[in-house]
């Protein structure tokens, strides 16, 4: 699958989003929908970037490379909040969390594959270190 160079046109937004969406401010937000949009906001931003392995792009993988500190902060913060489910009896919840990990580990695959090929190795290895702790 190849991707057009409008492709970033619709990337960068997402990410300058998911950037400001991980800055917590000091004050209360008066935003009815944040807690929805947030989780909406990541649940896009995974997909989007679940898809860069398929991007032979050579400007999405400047940009990944360029944000890569920024997305090792959130993914880590990503998996910390997904949770043990090693002792949960309810299977809903179980199952929920579970395929969130996936999710994840999924979008964690995607941007090692983009770092190996773009020769950054040190930034996948830690990326591929971010994965185990999922297992």
């Amino acid at each position: 699958m190849r991707f057009s160079l409008s492709f970033r046109w619709i990337f960068d937004p997402y990410l300058d989003l998911v950037v400001f969406s991980f800055i917590r401010f000091s004050e209360p937000s008066n935003f009815k929908y944040r807690i929805a949009l947030e989780k909406q906001l990541t649940s896009t931003m995974l997909h989007l970037l679940g898809l860069t392995s398929k991007c032979d792009q050579q400007a999405i993988q400047d940009l990944l490379v360029k944000k890569a500190s920024f997305l090792e902060i959130w993914i880590e913060g990503l998996c910390s909040s997904v949770g043990d489910t090693s002792s949960s009896v309810d299977e809903a919840k179980h199952a929920s969390v579970d395929q969130k990990k996936d999710v994840i580990r999924r979008t964690i695959q995607s941007l090692v594959k983009v770092y190996e090929s773009s020769k950054h190795h040190l930034i996948a290895h830690r990326f591929e270190k971010l994965a185990m702790r999922l297992l």
